[in-house]
């Protein structure tokens, strides 16, 4: 019987992406696999964001569609951050929730000389230093446009993209604007009623940042928020290829807990095809890992340093991020997550070698993190032990001397390098301070390898096929035999191209995806149904 795919609201764009070099992992006999770093080329084309139709219309504004949260109480805030006596996620801001506004029952809903309809409401949270919103349900109507941005002057324009978020949870947290007030525009084009179930969704929550990020203007009477120990990673050109693989993680967790930071960083991968793997601490999500909607509401910012040493860090405003992550391998043993990163990763970004053999004692130990949410630092160190730590596996020590850097919160899930600058592990736990010497332990990048392999290394005996089946409950592989239960990992796994097919077993897969890289998909043994 021959065998058919069916795809729902599967979005696909298919683009190649040339290589700028190519290294190879090591497969001789004996020897753990490793591999050196690769930068992603450079866009040739940026994508403009567009101009909000209500900017100049501020008749669209007024006391019956603004929303306002209470003050918070920010010195009391950074005194029970300040607490925190263990290495984790830093919590940047909490979650404040409101009746909701709704596109039904709220806001201010005007007709357009186009005849489309633009729906608008506006925000503000006194004192915050950025803004996200939370939107429900998730996505909006096909051929809709929703765009938030800074409510003063009209800049940080962000559109909202309903292919790449919102893909289980049905909520969708929107990009920070960093300013404390912001409007949000929803316009449907002529022909899609506003009342119709599908174009409907409501704002129930503002996530307020507190904590200040070195380079926002508004934030000097706040600072330092960090030890004044730090390293500038700008100081050290020999590891500025490195630094451009750590990333600042932010993310949302439930409405009781707030805003998070946390570091990490991309990987390479064999065979070298830029697939956008991102790796941090299993420690970073909430108390049992990452949860769907933590993932759908990452964002990863980029490039966050000083231009030059001890110079001034930039705005991060202007920084470019990726938003929205999948959650493809977890290791509680070693604190290891991987993410799959679901939009564009900018170019300039390193994709960082690693080695997944044994690290000897005495070896010089280099960390690149971002401390307290705040711009990129560097820690040198000594890999010294194997130890029984705060995770339940083994982890790597690393012995920090005085004065040469430190490990604070937001660093968790950074990456250590060894004298070869390859990647052996994720920050998991430490000791900090300005006067005396300290340690911090590492997940260990060689003893998760078994659970990230499928997505990072397979040898030359086998071919770069995903194999999905969403019955399968066993150890996930990719493989036939131990197929991915979802066709999200698939993506993720395959080689990038037309070469390589994404396997999917007969049934109906509740999951909404896309695609951006070349792949086949294939349907196996029946009729294939993806999305809701």
């Amino acid at each position: 019987m021959q065998s058919r795919l069916t795809i729902y609201r599967l979005f696909g764009w298919i683009m190649a992406i040339p290589a700028l070099f190519w290294i190879s992992g090591s497969s001789a006999w004996g020897q753990a696999p490793f591999m050196d770093n690769a930068v992603k080329p450079l866009r040739v084309k940026a994508v403009a964001q567009p101009a909000p139709r209500s900017l100049e219309k501020t008749e669209l504004f007024d006391q019956t569609n603004l929303v306002e949260t209470p003050r918070l109480n920010v010195q009391q805030l950074l005194a029970e951050d300040a607490g925190r006596t263990r290495l984790g996620p830093l919590r940047i801001g909490v979650t404040q929730q409101f009746s909701p506004v709704s596109t039904r029952e709220n806001g201010k809903w005007t007709t357009l000389p186009d005849g489309g309809q633009i729906w608008t409401a506006w925000f503000r949270a006194p004192g915050a230093l950025s803004i996200r919103l939370r939107l429900t349900p998730w996505p909006p109507a096909a051929g809709a446009q929703l765009i938030i941005y800074n409510s003063e002057d009209g800049t940080q324009v962000r559109q909202m993209d309903a292919a790449r978020a919102g893909r289980t949870s049905g909520e969708f947290w929107t990009p920070p604007v960093f300013n404390d007030e912001v409007r949000l525009e929803y316009y449907l084009p002529d022909g899609i009623d506003p009342g119709s179930t599908n174009t409907f969704f409501s704002v129930d929550a503002i996530s307020n940042q507190y904590r200040p990020m070195p380079g926002t203007a508004s934030t000097d009477d706040l600072q330092p928020v960090e030890l004044d120990c730090h390293l500038n990673i700008s100081c050290y050109t020999e590891w500025q290829t490195q630094a451009d693989g750590v990333g600042a993680l932010t993310y949302i967790s439930s409405p009781e807990e707030g805003q998070f930071f946390c570091s990490g960083a991309m990987y390479n991968r064999v065979p070298q095809d830029f697939t956008s793997l991102f790796a941090t601490a299993r420690h970073c999500g909430g108390s049992d890992g990452w949860s769907q909607s933590e993932a759908e509401s990452a964002i990863v910012f980029w490039f966050y340093q000083t231009p030059s040493c001890n110079g001034t860090p930039p705005d991060p405003s202007t920084l470019p991020s990726t938003s929205g992550v999948a959650v493809l391998a977890v290791d509680s043993n070693t604190d290891y997550t991987l993410l799959g990163l679901e939009s564009d990763v900018p170019g300039g970004v390193e994709y960082e070698g690693w080695d997944a053999g044994y690290w000897a004692d005495n070896e010089p130990a280099t960390g690149i993190h971002h401390p307290r949410g705040t711009h990129r630092r560097i820690t040198f160190g000594t890999k010294t032990d194997d130890v029984t730590s705060c995770i339940p596996a083994q982890a790597w020590r690393v012995y920090i001397a005085d004065g040469d850097g430190e490990i604070e919160p937001g660093s968790s899930g950074s990456p250590i390098f060894d004298s070869g600058h390859r990647v052996r592990g994720v920050a998991s736990c430490a000791s900090w301070s300005c006067t005396s010497d300290d340690t911090t332990d590492y997940g260990r990048f060689d003893t998760a390898f078994s659970v990230l392999e499928p997505f990072i290394y397979r040898n030359d005996e086998v071919e770069w096929d995903a194999y999905i089946n969403e019955s399968y409950t066993g150890t996930e592989k990719g493989t036939m035999s131990q197929p991915f239960n979802t066709v999200l990992e698939g993506i993720f796994a395959v080689r990038k191209s037309t070469d390589y097919s994404v396997y999917i077993e007969g049934g109906s897969y509740d999951e909404s995806l896309v695609i951006d890289t070349p792949m086949t998909l294939r349907g196996r043994n029946g009729i294939v149904s993806i999305g809701r």
